[in-house]
């Protein structure tokens, strides 16, 4: 009699298995599931098929693989120019200097103005027998405020034209990028294995040469059986990480609200005591 949950023989009758220790069925039978040889093998088989498809696929991507580098290189530069058109936005935004200049320049011309126009209506035609002095005063006060105002203003200008020229830049390298990825539709299209009765088994989105590598890995490790599986298994492990950085950035908002909350309250210990010593000294209360 053979014991069914270890399988170890056992004498005819017996009640309990000699080897387990475990109760023995009046049947004695041992039930072991068979694997599903065929089965795996045939999943094995398959997997082995789309890993091969991946790889030739990933081999035809890499004849083109210099307009994805020149892609790479466009959008750092493009980022680049993004960020240096926001520093310049940023600072006319924020030009307090032109501001305060253009201020202090109408200032100093309503000054002149209401000390030169009385001396004209006063002196009248006869205004350049007038006090000369006080004209040219008025001129080399009028002229430094003015100066800088002229100065600050063509800076706000070299600035803007600085926008401008990032703005075209910008305009310039994203068509390049647009040549660059027709390059790669063509040379997709190339791929006849791709497609099933005219319908595409991976997406453009999906063909550049190191997401086919990483299909690859997903189906060869046994994670998906094709690609539409291994991508579906993608796209939820960067759900997971996006998801997984949401948590980190709100525990660290959460850690530094605790710390700047444990800063408050210590600080408002120590203005506490404080107060408390002073009163003390002064002999007075609360």
């Amino acid at each position: 009699m053979y014991c069914n949950h270890c399988g170890a023989n056992n004498p005819d009758g017996a009640t309990f298995c000699n080897a387990c220790g475990k109760p023995i069925s009046a049947t004695g039978t041992l039930h072991i599931e068979k694997p599903a040889t065929k089965h795996n093998l045939a999943e094995l088989e398959t997997r082995s098929q789309w890993c091969d498809f991946l790889s030739r696929f990933r081999n035809h991507v890499l004849q083109v693989n210099d307009c994805y580098d020149q892609i790479e290189r466009i959008c750092a530069k493009i980022i680049v120019y993004q960020a240096e058109k926001t520093e310049l936005k940023n600072a006319l935004a924020n030009d307090t200097a032109f501001r305060k200049s253009k201020k202090v320049l109408i200032g100093f011309l309503i000054f002149v103005s209401l000390e030169i126009i009385p001396s004209i209506l006063r002196f009248g035609p006869g205004y350049q027998d007038g006090p000369a002095d006080d004209l040219k005063a008025g001129a080399v006060i009028l002229a430094i405020p003015l100066l800088v105002f002229l100065l600050l203003f063509n800076r706000r200008k070299h600035w803007q034209r600085e926008i401008r020229l990032r703005d075209e830049n910008t305009d310039l390298q994203v068509k390049k990028a647009i040549k660059e990825k027709l390059k790669l539709q063509i040379n997709f299209e190339k791929f006849n294995e791709n497609k099933i009765n005219g319908v595409y088994i991976i997406g453009f989105d999906y063909s550049s040469p190191w997401m086919l590598k990483a299909l690859e890995d997903v189906i060869r490790d046994g994670k998906a059986d094709n690609p539409k599986e291994a991508i579906a298994c993608y796209e939820a492990e960067q759900e997971r990480r996006r998801s997984q950085q949401d948590r980190e950035r709100n525990a660290l908002f959460q850690q530094t609200l605790l710390d700047h909350m444990d800063e408050l309250h210590s600080q408002m210990d120590l203005l506490n005591s404080l107060a408390s010593a002073n009163f003390v000294l002064n002999g007075t209360r609360l």
